[in-house]
């Protein structure tokens, strides 16, 4: 902990003086005296802020303050702080979404500045970076497992703070640091929830469950496997009813922004942009009359949170009453899509191509356990060489 005291010099000038403590609780302290006592006042502060942040250490390095003396006795760090790089990062962002760049200001101020934020960039080091990350997975994420135990953040939110940082220090290489210090940072692996995938028969008793009205919304959206937000923002004028295919080229997004939280953009990723072939049954039960193709019965367009908490909640609800164990969010119907068409023979990139997957590789980490054929044929071949005489 640091702390500041003034002190009077001779000519009725006052330094200002930061008083703290080494790791080896030797007490020292940096004297700040420039003649301007405002500017000292607040180089003192910003001194002791890193101090207590990012500790004595890598603040006396910052200032270059030589651990032997009390007083500044080398250059201070010119370079920016890990804090203003981001925020110049974050500012010079094209091409992204609103509620990207919330995320991105939201990470900043709750997740790095608070270990990281003070700690110039060319004093920035990989064991800082390793600190951090372990900082964070001992944070509480203020959810509860089903226990009622407090969990931290997942493996999945701290890698999408690393990942943002380490973005944002590549593009100080090589003007302010050599190389990227978070390259190479291995990021803790945390249980990662089962996923739902609901049978025919667990379906059809959801879908029962659901008011009659929404029943078509329900139908496509396990029959498309597409996401919530994409389904929002489908058109009558998307679907081709010829040939049952159902342009997908929109997503509704979030903005954070009081007068118009959502609005209409891109999809999530390139691939994400699809024609999806639908049953007919389902092309021919869709109401084509409304400016969206899903809407509520005043033809307002669907928001996601009215309608999980007036639709889909009690639809679970009443579902477990009559014996339904399981308790699907609305993406799992895309996981279920996703399993019914292995079931049925479809292969792995036949499914990307359906659910809009940037990377095959994300249908295979997710799917594969889902297809009992290649487990079957790799025992079979086992099976073959060992009766081989």
């Amino acid at each position: 902990m640091a702390w500041i005291k003034e002190r009077p010099r001779s000519g009725g000038k006052t330094s200002v003086v930061v008083l703290y403590e080494l790791p080896d609780g030797t007490q020292t302290s940096a004297t700040f005296f420039s003649g301007n006592l405002p500017d000292d006042r607040r180089e003192a502060e910003e001194f002791k802020a890193a101090v207590n942040t990012i500790g004595a250490e890598k603040a006396m390095k910052a200032w270059g303050i030589n651990p032997t003396k009390r007083s500044i006795s080398s250059p201070k760090s010119t370079a920016p702080t890990v804090s203003e790089w981001l925020q110049t990062y974050i500012d010079t962002r094209t091409g992204v979404t609103k509620a990207t760049l919330f995320d991105y200001r939201s990470y900043l101020k709750h997740d790095i500045d608070p270990k990281l934020g003070s700690i110039p960039l060319d004093l920035l080091t990989d064991e800082d970076i390793a600190g951090w990350v372990n900082w964070m997975a001992q944070r509480p994420s203020g959810k509860r497992d089903e226990d009622g135990e407090p969990m931290t953040l997942s493996g999945k939110t701290i890698a999408n703070r690393h990942g943002f940082l380490s973005a944002a220090l590549n593009t100080a290489v090589p003007k302010h640091i050599p190389a990227n210090p978070a390259l190479g940072t291995r990021i803790p692996r945390t249980e990662r929830k089962e996923m739902c995938f609901l049978t025919h028969d667990e379906f059809d008793l959801l879908l029962n469950c659901v008011e009659e009205r929404w029943r078509p919304m329900v139908r496509f959206l396990v029959a498309s496997g597409c996401r919530l937000g994409e389904l929002r923002a489908l058109k009558p004028s998307d679907v081709d009813k010829a040939t049952r295919r159902v342009w997908i080229g929109r997503g509704v997004k979030r903005t954070y922004d009081k007068a118009q939280p959502y609005e209409v953009g891109s999809t999530k990723t390139k691939k994400a942009d699809r024609p999806v072939v639908v049953d007919r049954s389902i092309i021919d039960e869709l109401d084509y009359t409304g400016e969206w193709l899903f809407t509520n019965p005043d033809g307002s367009a669907v928001v996601d949170v009215v309608w999980r908490k007036q639709v889909w909640y009690p639809a679970i609800a009443r579902a477990q009453k009559l014996g339904l164990t399981k308790k699907p969010r609305i993406h799992d119907l895309r996981h279920t899509c996703a399993s019914w068409m292995i079931a049925g023979g479809a292969d792995m990139y036949s499914v990307q191509r359906h659910l809009g997957h940037e990377s095959i590789q994300t249908t295979i980490n997710n799917y594969t356990h889902l297809d009992a054929r290649q487990a079957e044929a790799a025992a079979d071949i086992i099976g073959r060489a060992l009766r081989r005489k």
